[in-house]
């Protein structure tokens, strides 16, 4: 069952991080490439837990890579929100 989790969220961060990506192509909006970039992140992490490299591994690797990808999100909400003026 967790590598059917695993499977079908890799499929979604994946789909989240194409469609953010053809919309940065299309509007050249930055948000939707720091939302393309911290999901292709969490792909790479959930690709490990796939491939079963955690096995090998360790948690670390994928804790990271996530954290990575996390951290690019809410940073590029930040940035756009000052943009913006919705956060002073």
């Amino acid at each position: 069952m967790a590598l059917l989790f695993d499977v079908l969220n890799f499929f979604l961060a994946m789909v989240v991080a194409s469609m953010a990506y053809i919309e940065y192509r299309t509007t050249k909006d930055r948000m939707f490439i720091y939302l393309a970039a911290g999901f292709a992140f969490i792909v790479v992490s959930h690709l490990t837990a796939v491939l079963q490299l955690v096995m090998a591994l360790g948690d670390a690797p994928g804790v990271l890579l996530s954290f990575a990808g996390y951290s690019i999100v809410i940073y590029g909400i930040y940035a756009q929100s000052r943009i913006y003026k919705v956060i002073r």
